[in-house]
């Protein structure tokens, strides 16, 4: 279980764009059982990465953010995989080569891509000024009554109107206020919440919806939002503290301009294999493909299962084998999380409300969210030898201590100079000379052990490292001699 090779060992260097649902399997199953001779390595932007499952009930109040975010940093460091943390700004797929912002280009072999949807805001006027991201809504410094608007009646809308009006209870209670201080509207673009969803399921979800005081606006499509207004198709304007969208999503801007192609939304296309059209060594899966021939929700239940055809068909491009179809399941289990201890779920016709649906979620995502998680260090009862009590860091800690220092350096017989204004027995962490009446130059010399397989941000760690002697010395750089390792056998690229 070690993808972390030696640059004389890596024969491929797969990389993957995110740490979506898809990416997230196929890292961990790849790590633990990786292609002979493959370095893996994951670029992603955030090193806390949220399951979409369970983010109703973190903005309502259910979950804490440990039990609903997944710490990438750790379940990589586990696996022994290279993490670069990193903002992906463009790919050249003919060169194989990955931008990102703030870091050199990163290369690769094979491609696994799923950095997940953006919310559209373009397509609304005013909407991207407006229109909040999903942040803790401020009310108390509300005068009178605070309007929300919730746009969007897909899982997602329904979801988030439930738990902010659950958010927004607590708050109202926290503060004294009455429960009409707050009206939340959930505007929907349809006759219906849900559309393709059972008549059941829907009657169930828009009944619950209306107990919990929140009003359904039916055929009601976001045309404008103002600073205190928004405007919809079948109303002229409604007032609006504040307007979360929960619409239809998009592509990021990145991927609309690479040589992929692209659907009208810029989603990425791809064979049934998960490729490219045009590059096979590419592969893309989640809310971000659009699939030939087929038409699936961008949701992450069919995520998951597209993992499992990434990782069959990345060792048989590796191994020159034939690639496999992906087939997503033609009914899929939903289950809404309504309240903290109520939920409904719908699998075609079907559907159930109860208190044990919500039990059933609840499991399946702390589930789900556990496999990739990894407990600290300090909750690990680590059996400790005489050495581990030792300084371990890279820096200072690796080196010799004072007393062997001492004993090395005790026959060197300094010759004096006038210039030499700190040497040997002056026990400095730098030297001075005077080079002029009025200029002097400290020198110091420094290392620092590797700990981290980011080469790119141990350079720069290293590098100020280095630069503390200088600054504390009072001194201003001018110049740093680099001494490197160059390896001629296998892959000299190791960034």
């Amino acid at each position: 279980m070690n993808s972390t090779l030696p640059y004389n060992h890596i024969k491929n260097d797969l990389v993957l764009i995110g740490a979506g649902h898809a990416n997230l399997k196929v890292l961990k199953t790849l790590a633990m059982s990786p292609p002979s001779g493959t370095r893996i390595t994951l670029i992603t932007d955030v090193m806390q990465t949220p399951y979409s499952g369970m983010m109703h009930g973190y903005i309502a109040g259910h979950f804490m953010q440990n039990e609903t975010h997944i710490d990438v940093n750790r379940l990589c460091k586990k696996l022994n995989v290279r993490i670069l943390h990193s903002s992906v700004t463009g790919i050249d797929p003919k060169k194989q080569m990955i931008f990102c912002d703030n870091r050199p280009p990163v290369s690769y072999d094979y491609l696994s891509i799923n950095c997940g949807s953006v919310q559209n805001n373009d397509t609304i006027p005013g909407a991207a000024e407006y229109a909040l991201s999903v942040r803790p809504l401020q009310i108390k410094n509300c005068r009178g009554i605070f309007h929300l608007v919730i746009a969007g009646g897909g899982p997602t809308g329904v979801e988030m109107s439930i738990a902010l009006r659950a958010k927004i209870n607590y708050a109202m209670r926290d503060m004294n206020l009455i429960p009409d201080t707050v009206k939340v509207f959930l505007c929907i673009p349809d006759a219906h919440v849900l559309p393709g969803m059972s008549k059941k399921a829907v009657e169930t979800i828009e009944a619950y919806i209306r107990e919990h005081r929140i009003t359904i606006l039916n055929n009601s499509r976001l045309t404008a939002v103002e600073k205190d207004y928004v405007y919809m198709t079948d109303r002229k304007q409604i007032a609006a503290d504040a307007v979360v969208l929960a619409t239809g999503s998009g592509a990021p801007e990145w991927i609309v301009n690479t040589d992929l192609d692209t659907d009208k939304n810029g989603f990425i296309c791809v064979k049934k294999t998960l490729q490219t059209l045009k590059y096979d060594n590419i592969f893309a899966g989640g809310d971000i493909v659009s699939i030939q021939g087929e038409k699936t929700d961008k949701s992450g239940v069919y995520a998951v299962r597209m993992a499992d055809s990434i990782i069959y068909n990345i060792h048989a491009v590796i191994s020159k084998r034939a690639c496999k179809s992906y087939i997503p399941q033609k009914k899929a289990m939903y289950i809404l999380g309504m309240e903290k201890d109520f939920g409904v779920l719908v699998r075609g016709n079907l559907a159930f409300s109860a208190p044990w649906v919500k039990k059933l979620k609840d499991y399946i995502d702390r589930k789900y969210v556990k496999s990739f998680s990894y407990p600290a260090l300090k909750d690990i009862k680590l059996k400790r030898t005489p050495e581990d009590s030792m300084m371990r860091c890279g820096g200072c800690g690796g080196k010799v201590g004072k007393a062997l220092l001492s004993d090395m350096l005790c026959n060197i017989k300094s010759a004096a100079h006038p210039d030499i204004m700190l040497g040997l027995n002056d026990y400095s962490d730098t030297a001075c000379i005077q080079v002029a009446p009025d200029k002097y130059l400290y020198q110091s010399v420094d290392f620092f052990r590797e700990l981290t397989d980011d080469l790119y941000l141990f350079g720069k760690i290293t590098a100020l490292h280095c630069l503390n002697d200088i600054y504390a010395s009072g001194a201003t750089p001018h110049s740093a001699l680099a001494v490197m390792e160059y390896l001629t056998a296998g892959k000299n690229q190791p960034a």
